[in-house]
């Protein structure tokens, strides 16, 4: 039984690749003065896969019994 929403998982890929995308955005802007805040990008890449190992409100925990 698949217990994870599509929903939560695509969010979290979504965060993910925001999150590294922004990064490398301010690696390689050719401006010296910006600088990409590491610990910015590492807690959005940790809540994204957080994210991704979660469950939708909608995802029920418990299997009813056939009747």
């Amino acid at each position: 039984m698949n217990t994870k929403s599509w929903r939560t998982t695509t969010l979290g890929i979504t965060t993910i690749l925001m999150a590294i995308a922004g990064a490398v955005q301010a690696l390689l802007d050719n401006d010296p003065a910006t600088n990409p805040d590491m610990a910015v990008a590492v807690a959005a890449v940790l809540s994204g896969f957080g994210l991704i190992f979660a469950r939708d409100a909608k995802a029920s925990a418990y299997v009813e019994e056939p009747k």
